[in-house]
């Protein structure tokens, strides 16, 4: 009985996975495309025309960073889904910073916020920079023997 009940359940699954793959494109991504699409403006021919997948404003998707953003080991049903997600979301993105930025009156604050985290950033890494050189000394088995008996009390199993 529990394993007609899995049985039944994994069968489900498949049935609702099979279902949302085959899922036509919601009438909501085809109008943000569509107006991602209207408010493109033509920048230089720098990448190829049939390399473009999609402008927002003078921002283009090309092919070549959707396949960098996806990885390699989907199948293709999981990859056309993950292709259309990562294309919404990088369309969804640009129009909403660009929608953002007119409505945003308070420029010098985002600007101090932008400083403080961009300092924050430096210091961590130059951080991690000399914790790494740190630990990249090499220690050789005279040091390490010679700790080891310093700490033969700390090397105890209770």
């Amino acid at each position: 009985m529990l394993l007609q009940k899995k049985l039944n359940k994994e069968s489900s699954i498949r049935h609702c996975e099979r279902k949302v793959r085959s899922r036509p494109l919601p009438a909501c991504f085809i109008a943000l495309a569509m107006t991602g699409l209207f408010l493109c403006s033509c920048t230089g021919k720098s990448p190829n025309e049939s390399d473009i997948i999609v402008k927002a404003g003078d921002q283009v998707l090309t092919r070549i960073e959707l396949n960098e953003s996806l990885p390699p080991f989907l199948n293709s049903a999981d990859s056309m889904l993950a292709a259309e997600h990562f294309i919404r979301m990088w369309i969804n993105d640009r129009l909403l910073y660009a929608l953002a930025q007119k409505n945003i009156s308070d420029k010098k604050e985002i600007e101090q916020l932008v400083e403080n985290y961009r300092r924050s950033l430096i210091i961590y890494q130059y951080q991690e920079q000399l914790v790494n050189e740190k630990l990249a000394k090499e220690i050789n088995e005279k040091e390490l023997g010679n700790f080891y008996k310093d700490n033969k009390d700390k090397f105890q199993l209770d």
